[in-house]
C-alpha cells in the first residue's frame, strides 16, 4: 500500500518508526544500565555530568513525594552507588525524564565514540531520506530519547553517518510525546502550519497528540513492536511506500 500525503514537513519518531525497538531495549538500555557507574565515577565533576546527578537527585526526591518508592538516596548527589541504583530503577520503570535521559545519552556517546556501539536503523530508511532531501522535504526527529542520543544513534548508524539529512531533533525538553502542546511547540519551531506535518510513530497516544493539533500521521507497524491494539490510523510497514507516493 502507498501513502499519496501532501506534506511540508516530516517528524519522525525514532524506537520503533526508523530503528527497531529490539536495538534500543537489547543493545542501548543494556549498555548504559552496564557502564553508568564507571562513566560517574570518570566524569563526574564535569559541569555537564553534575547538572544531571543534581537533577536525578530532584527527580528521585519528587518521586518519593509524590508517592512513588524508589531507593532512597540519603546522600550527596555525587554518591556513585546511590546514583547507580537510581538509574538502574528508573530505567526498570522505563521512565521518560529528563536527566536519565541527558546521563544515558553521554554513556552511549562513549560507546560511539570507542566503536563499541553502532546506530541501527531499518533498511529502506536511508533511501527514503535520500528522496525527501530532493524533494526539499526538511526532516526532524522527535523521541524520549535526548537529542544527543538522537545525534549519536544517526551519525554513527550502520550505513554512515545520517545526520545530513536531518534538520532539527527534539527531545522531551519540548515536552512529552503523549500532549498536544509539545507538537504545537516544534510546529511553532519549525516555522510551519500543524496541518503541514506528517507525523510517523508506532504510539498510539502520540500519534492522538499530534492529531490532536491537526498534524497529519501515519502509524508505523515494523517488526518487532509492540501491539498496539485497535486505531483508525493508517499503517505504514516500510517508508518504501512513502517515497513511492511522491512524484
Amino acid at each position: 500500500m502507498t501513502f499519496s500525503i501532501e506534506f511540508d514537513v516530516l517528524l519522525l519518531d525514532i524506537e520503533g518508526t526508523i530503528t527497531p525497538i529490539d536495538f534500543v531495549r537489547n543493545t542501548l538500555f543494556p549498555f548504559a544500565r552496564c557502564h553508568v557507574r564507571a562513566f560517574v565515577e570518570q566524569n563526574h565533576d564535569e559541569p555537564s555530568v553534575q547538572e544531571d546527578l543534581e537533577h536525578l537527585k530532584i527527580q528521585c526526591l519528587t518521586d518519593i513525594a509524590n508517592g512513588l518508592t524508589p531507593p532512597r538516596w540519603q546522600g550527596a548527589s555525587h554518591d556513585i552507588a546511590a546514583i547507580e541504583t537510581y538509574v538502574h530503577w528508573l530505567m526498570d520503570q522505563d521512565r521518560k525524564v529528563a536527566p536519565l535521559k541527558s546521563l544515558q545519552g553521554k554513556v552511549w556517546k562513549f560507546g560511539y565514540e570507542s566503536g563499541v556501539l553502532r546506530g541501527r536503523v531499518f533498511e529502506d530508511v536511508l533511501p527514503a531520506l535520500q528522496r525527501l532531501q530532493y524533494q526539499k522535504k526538511p526532516i526532524y526527529l522527535f523521541s524520549s530519547g535526548s537529542v544527543l542520543a538522537q545525534q549519536l544513534l544517526i551519525t554513527h548508524s550502520e550505513r554512515g553517518d545520517l545526520s545530513q539529512y536531518i534538520s532539527g531533533y527534539f527531545d522531551t525538553n519540548t515536552g512529552s510525546k503523549g500532549e498536544p502542546q509539545s507538537y504545537e511547540t516544534i510546529a511553532a519551531t519549525i516555522g510551519v502550519k500543524s496541518s503541514n506535518v506528517l507525523f510517523i510513530s508506532d504510539a498510539i497516544i502520540e500519534l492522538d497528540a499530534a492529531t490532536t493539533i491537526g498534524m497529519q500521521v501515519l502509524m508505523a507497524r515494523r517488526f518487532g513492536n509492540v501491539e498496539q491494539g485497535e486505531s483508525s490510523y493508517l499503517r505504514i510497514e516500510s517508508f518504501h511506500s512513502l517515497e513511492l507516493s511522491m512524484p
